[in-house]
């Protein structure tokens, strides 16, 4: 049996959600309500190992005959290895090593920084006037994502936080759009995980920093072109969101590179 907990249809809760669709593998979703913090309820399966100490904080669990795995990047690619459809993955060893490369700088670099400038836009203004389920942060195991919560309700995001987040998307979109320059796909001719996990998270960048991306044609046209493939409107259309790029929680730390 195959199960996936999720939150709205973006970042990393986006991601395995368009490897089902692309690859049209049959899965039960489980709704899970980030902001009501029902991924710390009784309906969650009993935490493991790997959920109590997932790097990415809140995001997506997939279940897989009782087995729990965690790590949007990581589940993607575990679900094309195991299930038949269309690879996502290159065969030869040098493009695949690539895509791992591409997997850790987003994950590592952007997916921060776009968190945060998500949580600050969005999640914030949110949570104005409004406090934490008494008990329910003092729970959270991972320190990271309990300095995230209390930040977000206090809305603590100061000009230095912001200006590195900023700095990284830009360094982030240099790297993309250097990479277009080889193919429609950042990995060349073939659309791959590559392209799925990073746009997962740049998908909301014109609408965060859209002076950082203005005039980035090669960038524009790459995420239209994947917005538009078939199995990525499947996954944005997942839970009727109205405008899931704007729904953020707090996520993976800023890394100490790039």
């Amino acid at each position: 049996m195959l199960e996936l907990y999720h939150w709205a249809p973006n970042g990393p809760w986006l991601k395995p959600l368009i490897v089902l669709a692309e690859k049209q593998i049959a899965c039960t979703l489980h709704a899970v309500d980030i902001l009501g913090f029902e991924q710390y309820g009784p309906n969650m399966p009993p935490p493991s190992l790997e959920t109590r100490l997932n790097p990415e904080g809140e995001g997506p669990l997939l279940v897989h005959d009782g087995r729990q795995l965690t790590e949007s990047f990581f589940l993607s690619e575990y679900l094309d290895t195991v299930f038949e459809g269309p690879a996502l993955r290159p065969v030869a060893p040098l493009p695949f090593n690539r895509m791992l490369a591409w997997a850790r700088f987003t994950n590592e670099v952007l997916m921060p920084a776009v968190n945060t400038l998500g949580c600050r836009a969005f999640l914030a203004p949110a949570l104005a006037g409004k406090s934490p389920p008494e008990g329910v942060l003092d729970s959270i195991a991972l320190g990271f994502v309990r300095d995230g919560w209390r930040r977000a309700y206090a809305d603590d995001y100061p000009d230095t936080l912001i200006d590195e987040s900023r700095r990284k998307v830009k360094l982030a979109l240099d790297r993309i759009d250097k990479a277009l320059e080889s193919g429609p796909w950042l990995l060349g001719d073939n659309y791959s995980l590559a392209d799925i996990d990073t746009f997962a998270i740049a998908r909301s960048i014109p609408l965060l920093a859209p002076e950082l991306i203005e005039g980035r044609t090669r960038i524009g046209d790459w995420l239209a072109a994947i917005e538009e493939r078939p199995a990525v409107r499947t996954a944005l259309a997942t839970g009727g969101w109205e405008r899931p790029e704007t729904c953020f929680a707090p996520g993976p730390e800023h890394a100490r590179w790039g």
